[in-house]
């Protein structure tokens, strides 16, 4: 049930800056003031934690065992349940690379479990819609992904015209590789509806920077899954930088180095860095093995490996984690919240009042996250109640 609370004596993320503050949440939203009696609050002492607004994860695959592509309402409400256990208080389910009858099963699964999630009265993460990481994939950089599934941007057109005519504003992000054929016509018609982001690419910068240009917004897992950069090959990072696309980040200090973090979130726009967890099912799980999509991936010591040479298969990170991560490597926290919370909706072209979410802000949905003076996350409150405490 949603609560009244009162968080008193905190440091609190609010427009773009820290500031001491009580908080109030009443009836599961945000005010400006207490309107109620001191007796009708839940008052947590916040002394010595940081606030922030409930992080946006727009790239996870899965997590408690679940998976996106399992086709599984179970999961999903799973996932939906839990993730405020990592401080996520909305996520995007997203697919590997599948058959269109695959994928349809997906869409099915999620809509049912979002419809069903919007009518329960327990906590959990919102579903904001789905992101497709795959089929519109190159092989060549295909990495766990199932490369029999892939199509080019021709076949790739029709499937998703067919996907969005029966699941009208489900997909939100699609990640695709611009140098597969059929860029051109595949962008025109796509990229006022959906965030494109590019993706297991061999691109160049060239290419890369055409296709920003034409529509395409963002780019998936920077770094990971593309042509990698040199003095004289600077390919999808550098025109990331120049045309000013969204670029995610997966920040667990493993597919991207904690030196290298900071080179980036000194040489980006800080308001267009989106960090996401790219999670499986394996992360808040124990080691072992475990499936993604079609490929077997071994988890040990926090770390995902799945073929002969061990290589990455996404993560067993959370936001929460690489919150601590990245304060850990004496980055801005400013910028660290601003790619946790408002830019993965942006990225997604949803306006932060639409959801209510992204901001402590009068009238926006009570999600927040408080964190100890280590960065680590020791309570969240979902819509009101509080889903998680540790403290």
């Amino acid at each position: 049930m949603k609560q009244n609370i009162k968080l008193i004596n905190g440091t609190a993320y609010i427009d773009n800056r820290f500031v001491k503050t009580d908080i109030y949440i009443e009836n599961g939203y945000f005010t400006d003031k207490q309107n109620l009696s001191d007796e009708e609050y839940s008052v947590i002492d916040a002394s010595g934690f940081c606030i922030t607004p409930g992080f946006i994860d727009c790239h996870i695959h899965g997590a408690f065992g679940a998976d996106t592509s399992d086709s599984n309402k179970d999961g999903i409400v799973t996932m939906a349940r839990r993730l405020p256990e990592f401080g996520v208080a909305a996520f995007c389910p997203t697919t590997m690379a599948l058959h269109e009858i695959d994928i349809v099963k997906v869409f099915d699964s999620v809509q049912i479990a979002k419809d069903e999630l919007k009518d329960s009265d327990f906590s959990h993460s919102d579903i904001l819609g789905i992101h497709l990481e795959g089929p519109l994939l190159n092989k060549a950089k295909s990495a766990a992904q199932d490369e029999t599934t892939f199509l080019d941007l021709i076949e790739g057109k029709r499937l998703i015209e067919r996907i969005d005519s029966k699941y009208p504003g489900l997909i939100k992000i699609i990640s695709f590789a611009p140098e597969l054929a059929g860029m051109d016509e595949f962008i025109k018609a796509f990229s006022d509806k959906f965030s494109l982001s590019l993706a297991h690419t061999d691109c160049d910068y060239d290419t890369a920077s055409l296709a920003i240009k034409s529509g395409a917004n963002s780019v998936t897992h920077l770094l990971n899954a593309m042509r990698e950069m040199s003095k004289r090959s600077p390919n999808i990072p550098a025109a990331a930088m120049d045309k000013e696309a969204f670029v995610e980040l997966i920040c667990d200090g493993k597919h991207i180095e904690a030196p290298m973090l900071r080179m980036l979130f000194r040489v980006y726009d800080e308001n267009r860095i989106v960090i996401v967890s790219d999670a499986m099912r394996g992360a808040g799980m124990m080691d072992g093995e475990y499936v993604l999509g079609t490929t077997k991936v071994l988890v040990k010591n926090n770390r995902t490996y799945f073929g002969p040479e061990g290589n990455l298969a996404g993560s067993v990170s959370n936001l929460s984690e690489e919150y601590k991560v990245l304060t850990d490597a004496g980055i801005d926290k400013v910028k660290v919240i601003k790619a946790l919370t408002v830019n993965p909706l942006l990225r997604m072209k949803i306006c932060p009042d639409e959801v209510k979410l992204g901001e402590i802000k009068p009238g926006y949905k009570g999600s927040l996250n408080v964190f100890n003076e280590e960065s680590i996350l020791v309570m969240s409150i979902i819509d009101g109640v509080i889903a998680y405490k540790n403290m």
